[in-house]
Order: C-alpha cells, then structure tokens, then sequence
C-alpha cells in the first residue's frame, strides 16, 4: 500500500500523530502557509511525495549499538537513563537553604522531565525498528510506511 500523492495540506500518512511543521504555537505561521495558493504548494508536496515513496533500511550495526545499552538500561551516550533523579529534602529552616532546595528542586523535575521525553520517544521508535529489521530481511528495499501499514492491519485483524 503506498500513499496516494500529496495533492492537498491535509491529507497525507504519519504513524506518529505530530505537526508536519514546527511553528512554535505561531497562528501566523499556520494561517501563512494554509493561505498559499495550491500551485505554490506544487513543489512541496512533490518533495514531500518523495520522501514517502524513498526506500529505507536500517543499519543493524548501528541499531544494536543503541539496542544492547538499551536492554542493560545504560546510561551510554545520550541514551536516557530509566531512573529518576531523587528530588532533594529540606535539611534546614535557613532561607538560603530553601531557596537553594527550591533551585535544585526545578532543575530535577526539569532532569526528570527531559529523560521521560526522552524515553518516550525511544520506546516509540525501537518497536518500528524492529518492525522495520525483520521485514527488510526479506525485502531489503522495503518502504516502512507499507511495512507498518501491513502490521498495523494484521493486529486489528488478529485483535477480532
């Protein structure tokens, strides 16, 4: 099943439900590109065509190098850690001591924060790998989007 051609802004296949476009909450931007006439817009979704029809692999070598600290829950590289940073406990009454627990205090929950994005967006992405490794053994220029779309109609199917 491969995408039918961009031929407008609002139809076209994601996996994950996120902005095409990154514009920072700015109606003008939104409202800038939803008015540009569609012959303007030709081009784009002619890239845009490109790149859903552009064959992808995935590089198994590198894919282990994030799989195995992965499943030994490693902190290598940039990889999130799966632990929380402990928040900080008063100690004192002082003043400078609770304005100093109230800094340390953000910037944990601002650590935490990060890392559960962080992990979030990895635990998202190693199961379409996956999904994307055991397929492309037997087709080795398989495109992801029909890949997916397959699995995902094999699960509804298995579900009833």
């Amino acid at each position: 099943m491969t995408p039918q051609p961009l031929l407008i802004l609002r139809r076209c296949y994601l996996f994950l439900t996120s902005f095409l476009m990154r514009t920072h909450g700015s109606k003008r931007q939104q409202n800038a590109v939803k008015n540009v006439p569609p012959s303007q817009m030709q081009k784009v979704y002619e890239a845009l065509d490109t790149l859903g029809n552009t064959k992808r692999r995935v590089d198994r070598g590198i894919l282990s190098v994030v799989e195995d600290p992965w499943a030994k829950e490693g902190y290598i590289g940039g990889l999130a850690a799966r632990h929380a940073v402990s928040l900080p406990e008063l100690d004192s009454d002082d003043a400078k001591d609770i304005k100093k627990l109230k800094w340390n205090m953000r910037k944990a929950k601002k650590t935490n924060q990060e890392r559960h994005s962080l992990l979030c967006d990895i635990e998202l992405k190693l199961p379409v790998y996956d999904i994307m490794k055991s397929d492309s053994i037997k087709d080795p220029d398989t495109n992801p989007n029909d890949i997916l779309a397959n699995r995902l109609v094999d699960r509804l199917v298995e579900s009833f």
